[in-house]
């Protein structure tokens, strides 16, 4: 072993939207407190428009009155408020279209209405925009060049969580695609700020997820990964990762290890995680140094290979992490020199008939070891090592296999890590 050379696994970049690294939200279907579903497939946007069904119930505004801005929300207005009968099942579109008058309002009065005093009104209109610029990127490119971007990233903090959601929802997939303009745009109005504050603020499991996946796909776009990191990467740690993971125990009974849950919003933060990873020596630096985040994501995987759960996607993005974390450990960690020579000192102390780790023995400690030194130990190795044995998924093989590669290269390594790898090959 040690008369071979080792060569570093690389981190691995960015993901690309079409491999589903970077996640679109399927058109709104504008049903209130339901989930976001596609329509059809081949169904096209007017026949798609035409059997939703709007949610705005201005009798809950203090500001009834007709709406100046549209026709279509006029019409709307007369008939939740002269037909009260039918306002449980949300009037349909169909009853509305049957007035000449009627019309889809265009891309530019759709954006005004994000700032009409209703908030019914202004939700809307973000449901809208989430709706029309699904998969579209045309849409996408008039939505921020008519300014509309940062009129969705005042919506973050609005205090209704409709308003919120539906801006969140369209920020969501605006970001989506190769168009690395719209992520830009979304920065230039602090949007990154603007969503961080929403996640901490909310528990809604549908906001949560919209703003992980958000993040997620902004993370994608090389430039923005460090400022992901400085904004938000304790915030992700805090709120989402450790929770999540279990590290913190079982929640009805806290002397037992608490399960990991793979859920959107751990699948969509690991995602966003994996890419900034890949951002250099200060992001890798940036993460181990992260309180808590190296321990929770280790902690996750132990207890997926002791269940057997390691083929699904929040498990590949947490060994994506790790191995690009390991990479240059030997290099990068505090106070790396000296180990260069201590290990040096080492083998010459050794004679020549004994075997030469190459390394120093670092485990022994007084106290627990965490974080970062959590990155270089035996029982790491053991579980890439199972990870190769168990998984069925190439990117998480790849990447246990990596991981071990970036723990055996240089001059420098724990000197019991080499020998692990070796005994278990």
């Amino acid at each position: 072993m040690h008369g071979l050379p080792f060569h570093p696994s690389f981190p691995s970049r960015t993901y690309l939207p079409e491999n589903c690294y970077t996640l679109p939200l399927h058109r709104d279907s504008f049903v209130r407190g339901g989930a976001s579903k596609p329509d059809q497939e081949g169904t096209d946007l007017r026949s798609a428009v035409h059997h939703m069904r709007p949610t705005l119930d201005l009798t809950a505004d203090e500001h009834l009155g007709p709406l100046p801005l549209h026709a279509y929300f006029q019409d709307l207005y007369r008939t939740q408020t002269l037909i009260p009968q039918k306002r449980a099942s949300m009037v349909s579109l169909d009853t509305i279209r049957k007035d000449p008058r009627w019309r889809d309002p265009n891309l530019r009065e759709v954006i005004s209405m994000l700032s009409h005093p209703m908030d019914p009104v202004k939700s809307n209109a973000a449901a809208y925009l989430q709706h029309l610029c699904y998969e579209n990127d045309t849409v996408k490119q008039d939505i921020r060049q008519l300014r509309g971007i940062p009129v969705l990233v005042g919506l973050l903090d609005h205090p209704k969580a409709e308003v919120h959601r539906k801006a969140c929802g369209a920020l969501r997939n605006i970001s989506f695609g190769r168009d690395n303009f719209n992520k830009v745009a979304i920065k230039n109005s602090d949007g990154i700020p603007a969503l961080l504050r929403l996640l901490r603020r909310s528990d809604d499991v549908e906001v949560r997820e919209l703003v992980t996946g958000t993040l997620w796909n902004i993370s994608s776009h090389e430039p923005l990964k460090m400022i992901v990191i400085n904004h938000g990467l304790q915030t992700l740690t805090d709120e989402i990762i450790i929770p999540h993971s279990g590290l913190r125990g079982d929640p009805n009974d806290p002397a037992r290890p608490g399960d990991p849950e793979w859920n959107t919003v751990f699948k969509n933060t690991s995602g966003c995680l994996r890419n900034v990873s890949s951002d250099g020596a200060e992001a890798r630096q940036r993460l181990r140094e992260c309180d808590g985040l190296v321990d929770a994501l280790l902690h996750a995987l132990y207890s997926a290979v002791a269940k057997r759960d390691i083929n699904n996607k929040s498990v590949e993005n947490c060994v994506c992490i790790l191995r690009n974390l390991s990479y240059h450990v030997h290099k990068e960690v505090p106070g790396a020199e000296k180990f260069h020579i201590q290990a040096a000192n080492h083998s010459k102390r050794h004679g020549a008939g004994e075997k030469k780790s190459g390394g120093v023995d670092l485990s022994k400690r007084s106290l627990p070891m965490k974080g970062l030194e959590l990155l270089y130990q035996p029982e790491v190795v053991r579980l890439y090592l199972s990870l190769l044995k168990l998984s069925q998924n190439h990117n998480t093989l790849e990447a246990a296999a990596g991981a071990l590669q970036n723990l055996s290269a240089g001059h420098w390594a724990v000197s019991h890590t080499r020998d692990t790898v070796t005994d278990h090959l």
